[in-house]
């Protein structure tokens, strides 16, 4: 058994918050991640680890690979990637009927995004004569924009759809796909000391072939 560890509170990506009582993980990525394992012999251990923890918990040993991580510049120190297991990103949620784009702005435009996420800091220096309104989470960003106090809100791709879809879908143009895209991958440490990668990527290949993944990301992304 491979210990893995996953974000407990970032739905629809991933959940832990029943763990306890149910013994079961959810959401999207542990979907995919299940299908993966079954094509294996290996089995997953879902363990909760909050995000800015994850590589150094990695890095320690205490657990075998992270559920998932975006491959970017600097993402990779300390750990190897798998392959591509989905594609996510930022993207633009802007009020209904009306779409946004930076071309779009002006100088008194106000962009909402959570302070205590990555994209606060990637705006500012993109967008550095704009507003970016700092809030507490990802559904105050999205009541942002519903009550006018930001003409749009930059947020994850996969958790500001399933959002959007669940509270705000009279009120909020949900995007087709990220402004800025990125591959996730499961991480594991530098090196893959528990072999884990060979395996796991030709088993990842044929879950992509059968055509699942696209299904899975269906599945949590609308509304039931």
């Amino acid at each position: 058994m491979i210990k893995i560890a996953v974000e407990p509170d970032f739905l629809p990506l991933t959940s832990l918050i029943d763990h306890k009582a149910s013994g079961q993980a959810t959401g999207m990525i542990i979907e995919i991640l299940e299908a993966v394992f079954a094509d294996t012999d290996l089995v997953p251990e879902f363990v909760p680890v909050p995000l800015a923890q994850q590589l150094t918990a990695l890095n320690a040993g205490d657990i075998a690979a992270i559920a998932f991580k975006a491959i970017t510049p600097g993402h990779d120190r300390g750990c190897d990637f798998s392959l591509p297991i989905i594609k996510t990103g930022a993207a633009w949620f802007a009020p209904k009927g009306n779409p946004w784009t930076p071309d779009q702005a002006t100088d008194r435009s106000r962009i909402a995004t959570p302070g205590t996420g990555p994209l606060a800091a990637s705006l500012r220096a993109k967008f550095p004569k704009l507003e970016i309104l700092e809030t507490v989470s990802y559904d105050a960003s999205l009541k942002a924009v519903v009550e006018t106090q930001a003409d749009v809100a930059a947020l994850n791709f996969h958790i500001g759809c399933y959002l959007a879809e669940r509270g705000y879908s009279q009120e909020i143009e949900i995007p087709a796909e990220p402004y800025e895209q990125l591959d996730a991958a499961l991480a594991v440490n530098e090196g893959d000391p528990e072999n884990i990668l060979g395996d796991f990527n030709t088993a990842l290949e044929r879950v992509i072939a059968s055509g699942l993944i696209p299904e899975i990301e269906t599945k949590w992304l609308k509304s039931k």
